[in-house]
């Protein structure tokens, strides 16, 4: 085992705490530099929206009012997103939205990166601490696993997924803290709240319960490989209580913090598994592998292959061979047991499952930085226990080729780096018109800033823009000189994405501006004709 818990003025961890800190310090400097760069993404507005009403709800006392009476008077489609009908977990973003009085979608982006980012940061470095013991390591797996373009280029402007993903990570490293020790009460208080977070923003989160059971008996094989059904039901029987107590503080969790669970505690539980598998709110068409398919023609491989094509190399080939490098400590392998068994869950669940998957794979997003950790392990493994001396240096140089790879495709696409993909398909142009792109919309920011600069070039010429969707970024970005049509033929202006235009564009106007990435269209800005 490490010996990293020893404290003291020249201590390993009060060391590994002071670059933490320093970490998270240039961290926070890096997301102030560019967090304005980040557009604002479809599902935004509704869910900032949606936490301010629960913030609302919270603030006032119950009655017919401020509960049922509040809902009458919403518009039918925006019913559901009320928090007592609500099946969306929305407090933690209710709490952004407290921090956030003015209800900037530019604000909102800086505390989704410095939230989420932070809690990814420390979930990783300590992870990564505890089974290596080196700092050296656990910076760079923080660099390694918080770089990844579709986990950076989401931090901003992703409120659904990326916190979910933030506190699953957390979720694991409390299990692999205090899975190795007998817990006490603050144990299992801490371990309730956390797990009580991570059920409440995904259903998916509540397979952390198999994970950490699992988890808990591949301990105890481990250390007494040959009394092995003995082991099962003292194990078990250790487990019930500590167990039983963590579900019931998650579960207390649930209530006070989202009313829909807070009124009908176990029929809308079922519900929510039931929703997490139909998803029936979403039925539009995917493009995948240069063909449209809808979720009944989706094919079991559709979560395989986004991962295959949107995680780096330098992830996806270490991840792979993670199975078949035994060589290595005991805390790395327990490390690389508690990942396996998180990413082997989630696979078969969604197998089993077949859950309504779109926009890519961002549902699963919370898997990418396992994934990453997992192939990081991995590689100090290669380097420090399983290869020769005479092949380090192949094995370090193909890793930072294509660590260069990503690193260039991370620069050239900012602020959109959710729409990167590897080398597999020869990038985001080679993706273009055979996968889903630009699911999120955040390219309209730019294309509205170059309307408004023609405006401003001019000496304020008034301009009316017409939008084919993601009308809160036009509304948001334009200057005053902007006005905001309801139709093409009223308006000066038609932008529209470049993945969900229809038809001609000789036939509506001029094409003056484009907003793309490596040559790629992502919106156009058309000249209307009068």
């Amino acid at each position: 085992m490490v010996k990293i818990l020893t404290f003291g003025i020249n201590s390993p961890i009060l060391k590994a705490v002071y670059v933490l800190f320093f970490l998270i310090l240039i961290y926070s400097f890096l997301s102030l530099l560019i967090y304005k760069d980040f557009g604002i993404t479809f599902d935004e507005k509704t869910e900032y929206r949606s936490a301010e009403q629960l913030k609302e709800y919270f603030s006032k006392k119950t009655s017919f009012k401020n509960t049922i009476g509040s809902v009458y008077e919403m518009e039918p489609k925006l019913q559901r997103h009320s928090p007592v009908l609500s099946p969306y977990y929305r407090f933690y973003i209710s709490v952004l939205s407290a921090l956030n009085p003015s209800g900037s979608y530019t604000r909102y982006h800086l505390l989704n990166m410095l939230t989420t980012g932070i809690v990814f940061i420390n979930a990783i470095y300590w992870l990564v601490f505890k089974s290596t013991g080196k700092i050296l390591y656990s910076v760079l797996a923080v660099l390694f696993t918080i770089s990844l373009p579709r986990i950076f280029g989401d931090l901003a402007a992703n409120p659904k997924d990326i916190p979910f993903a933030a506190f699953y990570l957390l979720a694991l490293c409390f299990i692999y803290f205090y899975s190795s020790k007998k817990m006490n009460f603050t144990d299992i208080l801490i371990l309730g709240l956390v797990f009580g977070m991570v059920q409440s923003l995904r259903t998916v989160g509540f397979s952390i319960y198999i994970i950490f059971i699992i988890y808990r008996l591949f301990l105890a094989f481990s250390t007494q490989p040959d009394k092995k059904t003995r082991l099962i039901l003292s194990e078990i029987k250790q487990l019930v209580l500590p167990l039983f107590l963590i579900f019931i503080t998650a579960s207390f969790y649930m209530v006070i913090t989202w009313p829909y669970m807070g009124v009908n505690y176990f029929m809308n539980l079922k519900e929510l598994f039931v929703n997490a598998a139909s998803f029936a709110d979403w039925d539009n068409d995917m493009l995948f592998m240069g063909k449209l398919i809808t979720r009944e023609t989706r094919p079991w491989y559709y979560l395989f292959v986004w991962l295959g094509i949107t995680l780096p190399l330098y992830v996806l080939i270490p991840a792979f061979l993670s199975p078949f490098i035994k060589n290595s400590s005991i805390d790395i392998k327990n490390l690389k047991f508690l990942l396996t068994i998180s990413i082997t869950l989630t696979f078969l669940m969604y197998l089993v499952s077949r859950p309504n998957v779109y926009n890519a794979a961002r549902h699963f997003l919370f898997i990418y930085p396992v994934f990453a950790l997992l192939a990081f392990i991995t590689i100090i493994e290669l380097i420090t226990f399983s290869v020769k001396k005479s092949l380090k240096f192949l094995v370090i140089a193909a890793i930072l080729g294509s660590v260069l790879y990503t690193s260039y495709q991370l620069i050239s696409l900012h602020p959109y780096q959710y729409i990167y993909f590897n080398e597999l398909v020869f990038g985001f142009k080679g993706a273009y018109k055979n996968y889903e792109t630009d699911y999120w919309g955040a390219a309209y920011k730019r294309a509205v800033e170059w309307v408004n600069e023609k405006s401003t070039i001019e000496g304020g010429t008034a301009y009316t823009i017409f939008s084919c969707e993601n009308s809160t970024a036009v509304e948001f970005y334009k200057n005053s000189n902007i006005k905001r049509a309801n139709s093409i033929k009223k308006s000066d202006y038609y932008l529209c994405s470049a993945e969900r235009f229809e038809g001609s564009l000789d036939k509506i106007g001029d094409l003056e501006y484009v907003v793309e990435r490596q040559s790629v269209p992502l919106v156009y800005v058309v000249k209307i004709k009068k």
